[in-house]
């Protein structure tokens, strides 16, 4: 979901160090679904979506289940940035 809380969708979806497992995108209510084989375990998931910063999330999955994850809220990047100069003199 947004700040505002509404669904995002087209976020992509994917596990940490497992490329294997793929990676998927959010649907127009901002669910996911991605079929992993992994026995029990943590797994941490990856959401990442152009504009806003990515974020992670731990889902603890056990064999022949479904595991839900927690409502992740992104926050869009701002247009206000500013330029440091690591060459600078310091003070």
């Amino acid at each position: 979901m947004n700040r505002d809380g509404l669904p995002l969708s087209g976020v992509t979806i994917s596990v940490l160090d497992k490329p294997e497992y793929g990676t998927t995108q959010t649907f127009l209510d901002g669910t996911f679904s991605l079929a992993v084989q992994q026995s029990n375990g943590t797994l941490t998931v990856n959401y990442d979506q152009d504009g806003y910063l990515p974020s992670q999330r731990y889902i603890t999955v056990r064999p022949n289940d479904y595991a839900w994850a927690e409502d992740v809220a992104l926050i869009p990047l701002d247009t206000a940035v500013t330029s440091i100069d690591t060459n600078a003199a310091t003070m």
